[in-house]
């Protein structure tokens, strides 16, 4: 008798399952849906089809860092320079965070300022990946380039400017002039080279120097507190003769770093260095000597 029970049950049991099969079906009225896990929305990227960009493009950025970095004064007296390599996230609001170094520092004063100069940077354009801000991690080279030794030395009276010294103008590259320099590479893949014709005051150095003594304002403050000096000013003699980008590169206080850099921005044309014809940028350091 259990012989012959045994497949009835068997089959009863498959007909159950048959037919509770379309009645699983009309209760969820349609096959389930694969839904993709969703990506988070915190997640930092390396690269995306739109990858973040500094507002107004890389040379305006470009500018931002040289007029913004200061050459620490203990790597100026050590004769310090390198690259240090600093990384950083773009958030999705174009803030600049999570600054830190990439790579090792060459120096810990100018790793601190690379450092410093990115944090306090202009809103970036943030990424995109598939139609969608994002965060996006950004890998940049911070260069410090020390200015050459200055080749001349003029003085002045009570207070006014000496030593100046023109650095390597900045130009395209192709052959050298007759009489030139061949162009040699420079930090951030500018050129270097030996101009024609340096940049210079009209009328000369000494009219320069007179017209300093002329406007110079010694600060209320540097002169209570008895401040005297040099201040090294570094700036850039555009084309059209116009003094850009002037930054500090040694501190007295006082009041006096504030004037060294206003005389430069009130300057008058300069008459532009010349190469291959045709007037370049040129950097030149400057100091400005404070006496009371």
């Amino acid at each position: 008798m259990l012989t012959r029970r045994l497949p009835l049950f068997v089959a009863v049991g498959l007909l159950a399952w048959v037919a509770a099969a379309p009645v699983a079906a009309q209760k969820t009225g349609k096959p389930p849906k694969l839904v993709a896990p969703k990506e988070d929305p915190n997640a930092v990227f390396d690269a995306t089809e739109e990858p973040a960009n500094p507002v107004g493009g890389v040379e305006r950025f470009n500018d931002y860092l040289m007029d913004h970095l200061t050459y620490p004064t203990t790597a100026l007296q050590a004769q310090v320079q390198g690259t240090d390599t600093v990384e950083f996230i773009v958030e999705k609001n174009g803030t600049l965070t999570n600054v830190k170094l990439h790579s090792p520092g060459f120096d810990p004063a100018c790793d601190a300022e690379a450092m410093r100069v990115v944090r306090t940077a202009p809103k970036w354009t943030p990424a995109r990946r598939r139609g969608q801000v994002v965060r996006m991690r950004v890998v940049l080279p911070v260069t410090f380039a020390l200015p050459p030794a200055p080749t001349s030395a003029p003085t002045l009276g009570a207070a006014g400017a000496a030593g100046a010294s023109s650095a390597a103008p900045v130009a395209g590259g192709g052959p050298a002039p007759a009489g030139g320099s061949a162009p040699t590479g420079g930090p951030g893949g500018a050129q270097q080279v030996m101009p024609e014709s340096a940049a210079t005051y009209p009328g000369g150095t000494d009219a320069f120097f007179a017209w300093v003594k002329q406007n110079i304002q010694y600060p209320a403050a540097a002169k209570a507190q008895k401040l005297a000096g040099k201040v090294k000013v570094e700036f850039i003699i555009e084309p059209d003769g116009s003094l850009t980008n002037a930054k500090i590169l040694n501190h007295l206080g006082g009041g006096l770093e504030q004037e060294a850099l206003r005389l430069i921005k009130v300057s008058p044309k300069w008459t532009a260095a010349v190469y291959q014809g045709k007037p370049i940028r040129s950097k030149m350091v400057l100091p400005i000597i404070f006496q009371p």
